[in-house]
C-alpha cells in the first residue's frame, strides 16, 4: 500500500536553495495534525513541544541534489551547474523538472556524442545539457526558463516487494519519520 505522505515528499522537487515546495508540504502536514509550525528567516521549519529544560532538537533536511541553469544556448539547450554532489556519468537520459515562474518544464539530460566530445563519458555536469524541446534560445526563454532557474530530477515514487524506490530518499525519509513521529 502506497504511503501518500512519503510519495508526496519524494515527488516534490526541492533542490538545495529552492526547497519552498517541500517546505509547503511539511508545513501543511504539521498544521493538519494540530501544530503551529514556525518558518524562520533561513527557511527552516520547526515546532516547539513542551516547556522548560532540557532542550532537544531532532532535525532532518528537506533539500535534494539538483541543478541551476547557468546558460541557455542558441539551440535552446540549458547548460547547468550542480547543486550538490552529482556524478555526471549517471545523469545522461535522466528526466528533470525545470522550475520556472510560468510553471514546470519537463526536460531530459543529454550530451554531445562521444565521437564529437572526444571522450567516452562526460567528465563534469558542465559537459551536459537539458533538452526541454525548445529549438532556440528565444523559445526556451519564452517558455519561462531564466539563468538561475532551478531543476530537480523527476520524482517517481513507487513500492515493489516491500521496498521503496524514489529520488531524494536520504533527505525526505528523515522528514517523513519526524512528521510521523509528531502525529
Amino acid at each position: 500500500m502506497t504511503d501518500e505522505l512519503l510519495s508526496q515528499l519524494v515527488n516534490t522537487p526541492g533542490p538545495s536553495g529552492y526547497e519552498d515546495r517541500v517546505r509547503a508540504v511539511i508545513v501543511e502536514r504539521l498544521e493538519e495534525v494540530g501544530f503551529e509550525p514556525v518558518v524562520d528567516s533561513l527557511g527552516n521549519v520547526y515546532v516547539v513541544l513542551g516547556e522548560g529544560r532540557p532542550l532537544m532538537v531532532v532535525a532532518a533536511h528537506m533539500d535534494e541534489v539538483g541543478f541551476v541553469v547557468r546558460h541557455v544556448d542558441e539551440r535552446g539547450f540549458l547548460r547547468v551547474a550542480a547543486l550538490g554532489g552529482i556524478s555526471p556519468e549517471t545523469v545522461l537520459s535522466k528526466e528533470v523538472i525545470v522550475m520556472t515562474e510560468k510553471g514546470d518544464i519537463l526536460g531530459v539530460f543529454g550530451a554531445q556524442p562521444p565521437h564529437v566530445r572526444g571522450q567516452a563519458q562526460p567528465t563534469s555536469v558542465e559537459d551536459l545539457f537539458i533538452d526541454i524541446g525548445a529549438s532556440s534560445r528565444e523559445e526556451a526563454l519564452a517558455m519561462g526558463v531564466e539563468v538561475g532557474s532551478p531543476a530537480a530530477f523527476l520524482g517517481r515514487y513507487w513500492e515493489k516487494d516491500g521496498k521503496i524506490i524514489g529520488k531524494a530518499l536520504d533527505d525526505r525519509l528523515g522528514c517523513y519519520v519526524l512528521l510521523r513521529a509528531l502525529e
